[in-house]
């Protein structure tokens, strides 16, 4: 776990000297934040920040300052490097033990407690600040957040431990005691996959496989492409019917976060297209508000996929037509 607290250059106000007169003033003038009573972040860094990482430095702060209370769920999954569902907007705390929380109306602003047994063997410390053990966040999350949050982060979890496997963490949940959530952890379990590229990779794949489109026949994750007489091959997230490609792109993909240019990244995207097509293959690209999901079930991506796989039918029966 990174040392979220030194990188974004986070301050323990009780750690200061009264004679601080320096940090006091950033204060009065806006130019420190405060995260919790007792911890202040540059506020020059925390507007910079994306979402994501406003909310991993909330949690942070929040852990500086607890003597007892651990970070748990989609809070302890993001300080550890997990991918997320979404931005939980108050940071989770569980208490050690069979110790039970107090009621809302005693707890600090923003943050929220889960009422469970903690044992000391399911947390561990880091830098300072207490988080639940990776395989109590994986049950946690999908226990507090619903199957579609735990798949996500479970699946985030076996990408970057190939040892987490189904078996492996059914085995472990089996040898915790019974617990109100158990269900939605172990469907969360038998639903992942371990090769997932990323949070929305997932997410595109539990929409496809909830709106069981009569046309899809095959979905295969992960796929590798292999050209060039087998000399060459990369690999392409979702293939449905063996032949039509889904692509998610990342949020950062076109803009140089990871150290390629734009005009490079797209000029290897349609190389890749290029190849597909030649081989008979066709690709649609989508990003995440493409995934969102209207009341109905329905989003861009279903539309875009079934209107697709229709069309590639009427072609079939246009030929096959007497001429």
């Amino acid at each position: 776990m990174q040392n979220w607290g030194k990188n974004l250059g986070l301050i323990e106000l009780r750690r200061t000297l009264i004679t601080d007169t320096a940090t006091a003033q950033q204060l009065t003038d806006g130019r420190l934040i405060l995260l919790t009573d007792e911890v202040a972040i540059p506020r020059d860094t925390y507007r910079t920040l994306e979402p994501w990482k406003r909310a991993a430095a909330r949690a942070f702060a929040v852990g500086l300052t607890c003597d007892k209370a651990v970070l748990s769920g989609q809070s302890a999954a993001r300080l550890t490097g997990l991918e997320t569902l979404d931005i939980e907007d108050r940071t989770e705390l569980q208490l050690p033990g069979a110790n039970k929380p107090h009621g809302p109306g005693t707890w600090h602003a923003n943050v929220r407690y889960r009422s469970t047994q903690l044992p000391e063997g399911q947390i561990e410390e880091h830098h300072g600040i207490r988080v639940t053990s990776l395989v109590r966040t994986l049950f946690d999350v999908p226990r507090f957040h619903g199957l579609r949050a735990g798949i996500v982060t479970i699946d985030s979890a076996r990408r970057q431990n190939p040892w987490l496997t189904r078996p492996t963490l059914s085995r472990k949940l089996a040898a915790y005691p019974p617990f109100p959530g158990v269900r939605a952890v172990r469907q969360a379990i038998s639903m992942s996959v371990g090769n997932s590229g990323s949070a929305q990779e997932t997410i595109a794949r539990l929409v496809l496989l909830e709106a069981d489109l009569p046309q899809i026949t095959s979905i295969e994750y992960q796929v590798e492409i292999i050209y060039d007489n087998g000399r060459r091959s990369f690999f392409v997230d979702i293939l449905l019917n063996g032949w039509l490609i889904i692509e998610i792109d990342g949020a950062n993909k076109y803009t140089g976060f990871y150290g390629k240019k734009t005009d490079k990244v797209l000029l290897e995207e349609r190389a890749r297209e290029n190849i597909l097509k030649n081989e008979g293959r066709q690709v649609l690209r989508f990003s995440a508000p493409d995934l969102k999901q209207d009341p109905d079930g329905d989003c861009v991506m279903l539309r875009a996929v079934a209107d697709t796989l229709d069309n590639y039918v009427d072609r079939l029966v246009a030929l096959a037509q007497p001429r």
